[in-house]
């Protein structure tokens, strides 16, 4: 995720009391919480309160109404809605619940009834029996959105690191607020069927397992995956694919495979047939041309791709690829782009031009 200054957080010593007030109509009790919270009626941790609706002139505070819009403003999952009062809509519903250190927040296999915000503390991501930690999320990160969009049941547990507070949503104020802003709705879907392809395709990675370079993926999808954009903005960045329609880059972005590879690895190699370009989820690369003495000619990070021009045109590799750090990258094959761009036939022309002209450019470094 990026830049979370509003979430700053004191420590626990210091915690002051939590109140996030919420209009009457939005009240959740604890009686009506989702089978997956441990929050009971009589529950120690328990911590609802709502009052009075919220107001947006609050002090600022980590666990103030101000603090939560402008996070939610700025977090990958609403970036793409652009709709300050549906923003604002989804704050005004949320319910403030609080978790004790090891408690199970969400339970693998059961039923998606609300997604979370994480206004203090840590939690882990695992599997159902304890296992295996898959991620550990901190202040400011979504969880459980997937389960709730995509009406699927949970993929792993999720469980309390610290004493957490978290901003709830339930599936029925999604259900509620949602089609009531149909653009809205049809970004929102499409963020959560690129996270759910991408979840479904770690989860085969994991499951088939991979030699060599490649190591074995998590199956669970945490905030870094998102946090340099969703997967068609990071498609987007692209020169080949700027400024193209929405759709095109949804439905390619459908396609992308996720590879992790170690420090020193090997990702493409300069005069290889290129069958596919890749974008960086995470970690960094290094360029190295064989016309320029096996020099670095350039270092590339989180947002940044590789390996564009390869797959619309039919020549080599121009350079060689090789992982500085750990790197997960987003794989787009070229037999994919084909069949995607032949229905959008008005896309072909234009992204095949920008090819040629990248590949003149770099021909000339």
């Amino acid at each position: 995720m990026t830049d979370l200054s509003p979430l700053i957080i004191p420590t626990q010593a210091s915690w002051p009391p939590l109140t996030l007030t919420l209009p009457p109509a939005g009240t959740l009790s604890p009686s009506s919480s989702s089978p997956t919270s441990p929050i009971s009626p009589t529950s120690p941790t328990s911590s609802i309160s709502s009052t009075s609706p919220i107001s947006l002139n609050s002090p600022t505070s980590p666990t103030s109404p101000t603090a939560l819009l402008s996070s939610l403003r700025i977090h990958p999952l609403f970036l793409r809605t652009n709709n300050q009062s549906f923003i604002t809509e989804i704050a005004t519903r949320m319910h403030c619940r609080s978790y004790a250190s090891q408690d199970v927040i969400i339970k693998e296999g059961a039923p998606a009834r609300a997604m979370f915000f994480l206004l203090r503390g840590a939690v882990r991501v695992c599997s159902g029996d304890g296992e295996s930690v898959y991620a550990e999320l901190g202040e400011g990160s979504f969880f459980g959105e997937i389960g709730i969009l995509m009406d699927l049941p949970r993929t792993a547990d999720v469980v309390a690191k610290t004493k957490c507070f978290v901003a709830c949503l339930t599936k029925e104020d999604v259900a509620a607020i949602v089609p009531r802003y149909p653009e809205v709705e049809r970004v929102l879907r499409f963020e959560a069927e690129e996270r759910l392809a991408l979840l479904r395709k770690k989860a085969e990675k994991r499951s088939s397992g991979s030699g060599g370079p490649i190591r074995k993926m998590s199956d669970v999808l945490t905030e870094g995956d998102f946090e340099n954009g969703g997967m068609s903005e990071n498609i987007s960045k692209a020169p080949l694919f700027n400024n193209l329609p929405e759709l095109f880059l949804h439905t390619l972005s459908l396609t992308l495979t996720p590879h992790i590879y170690y420090p020193a690895a090997t990702i493409l190699t300069a005069g290889a047939v290129g069958h596919s370009m890749f974008f960086i989820r995470s970690g960094l690369v290094e360029v190295i041309s064989p016309e320029h003495d096996g020099n670095m000619l350039a270092r590339l990070g989180p947002g940044q791709f590789f390996g564009e021009v390869a797959v619309l045109l039919d020549v080599p590799r121009t350079a060689t690829v090789r992982a500085i750090t750990e790197v997960e990258v987003w794989e787009l094959d070229k037999e994919r782009l084909t069949e995607v761009m032949a229905e959008f036939l008005e896309v072909k022309a234009r992204v095949r031009e920008v090819a040629e002209s990248v590949f003149e450019m770099w021909k000339k470094k």
